[in-house]
């Protein structure tokens, strides 16, 4: 414990002079309210997304059978797959309202910039139907929308500065010229926006969300088939949490890369090869290792926010935790939030390579591959424990329990940094009001 707490002062020394920094930084602070402002959503809808996907067989029948489970899977579409769309409004309104302007029109200017740079068709045979895909307003849309927010807010608050918009007898009532005011403003804003579309649209790419994904893929192409490229890419998986990439394109194109490799495991043991004759056993097994509770390995995190001081870390501890024992952990991401919070890059981004020596450690001393079933695939939001244990037997459970027990450390000393900071701000508010 002293050895934890020697860590934590020496942290302080570092990080509270970056977090003091970037908490003065309007950018952003309207990024991590954004981020903060779709708890509602991301918590609300997590019931639906474990009772969606049990792994149990007669439930999974009876929601089909009974309709429930189409109206539950549009329900998380609805939310967890259009954060894009939430972000981008939360941010664009954020921060204007910090430079004293008006937040709402703002919002709607970023949100009509945003949905401007989406393709509006869909190519099916040779026929383009009217369609909007939900991938580029969830998971592969997230980092667009930041920039767009911010973008199109710094536009709109720098014209109005600059006295550039529509001039309206004081006759006219104040909500109407709110809304006339910034017309010219939205006009150069939409200008730019569609320079920025049609600029992507003749490229490669075809549009800027293609782009984005493309350039944050390119790591799954150059990497390798061993247990190291497992700990790596998802390493860069937690770098791209914190800077508000959703990982999720990234693991489809690994997944889609590296399938060849499962099913090349699957056959091997399917038709009775032992255990040191089945080709990326390891590899199959280090991925129960390197994702514990989520991307992130947040499973850890939400266990000692249950011990906080401050009532906005108990909070979200308690309605974090159950989220993210079903690797269900946007709400700890975007509560914290950890999505551009220095004080929590560290363990955010090396939590897999901790993991992932573990699990190595293991292969080396245990005799844990003889046990472990690469045919069974549980549905993702099982719980680590749970799946370990279906897949691998008491050896993979015990693994699996070490890991948690190491990410609890990791970011325990952390999570006291930003706990003390949290009760700070909660006693400064107590003693002024």
């Amino acid at each position: 414990m002293k050895f934890l707490q020697s860590m934590q002062k020496a942290l302080e020394q570092i990080i509270t002079p970056l977090t003091t920094f970037l908490g003065n930084n309007k950018t952003v602070n309207a990024i991590t309210t954004g981020m903060m402002m779709v708890i509602p959503v991301t918590i609300g809808v997590t019931l639906f997304a474990i009772l969606g996907n049990l792994p149990i067989k007669w439930w999974q029948t009876f929601l089909k059978h009974s309709g429930l489970y189409i109206h539950m899977q549009d329900m998380i579409t609805a939310t967890l797959s259009l954060l894009a769309v939430y972000i981008v409004v939360i941010i664009g309104y954020t921060y204007a309202k910090e430079e004293g302007m008006n937040g709402m029109i703002a919002g709607v200017i970023a949100l009509g910039s945003f949905l401007c740079l989406i393709p509006m068709s869909v190519t099916v045979g040779k026929e383009n139907i009217p369609a909007i895909l939900t991938q580029y307003l969830g998971s592969d849309g997230i980092f667009v929308a930041m920039f767009v927010g911010v973008l199109t807010s710094k536009l709109y608050c720098y014209l109005i500065k600059k006295k550039i918009g529509v001039r309206l007898p004081e006759s006219v009532p104040p909500m109407v010229a709110d809304s006339i005011n910034p017309v010219f403003i939205s006009i150069i804003i939409f200008t730019l926006i569609f320079f920025i579309r049609v600029l992507f649209g003749y490229t490669s790419y075809e549009n800027i969300f293609n782009f984005v994904s493309s350039v944050i893929s390119l790591p799954v192409k150059v990497i390798g088939s061993s247990v190291w490229s497992v700990i790596g890419i998802f390493s860069f998986m937690n770098l791209c949490w914190f800077f508000g990439l959703h990982p999720a394109p990234i693991i489809n194109v690994w997944y889609s890369a590296t399938a060849p490799l499962f099913t090349a495991a699957i056959t091997a043991f399917v038709n009775g090869a032992p255990t040191s004759e089945i080709p990326y056993l390891d590899f199959s097994l280090i991925h129960f290792a390197v994702a514990v509770g989520g991307t992130g390995n947040t499973l850890g995190l939400a266990i000692v926010l249950l011990f906080a001081k401050s009532e906005q870390y108990k909070s979200l501890g308690r309605i974090g935790i159950i989220p993210n024992m079903f690797n269900i952990n946007e709400p700890l991401v975007f509560g914290l939030p950890l999505v551009l919070n220095p004080i929590y890059f560290i363990p955010l981004v090396t939590s897999s390579i901790v993991g992932g020596l573990i699990a190595i450690v293991f292969l080396k001393i245990t005799g844990i591959l003889s046990n472990f079933n690469p045919l069974i695939e549980l549905p993702w939001v099982t719980p680590a424990p749970v799946s370990g244990f279906v897949s691998g037997g008491w050896l993979l459970l015990l693994m699996i329990c070490l890991i948690i027990i190491s990410q609890i450390l990791l970011y325990y000393p952390f999570f006291k940094i930003g706990d003390k900071k949290a009760y700070e701000s909660e006693q400064k508010v107590a003693a002024n009001n």
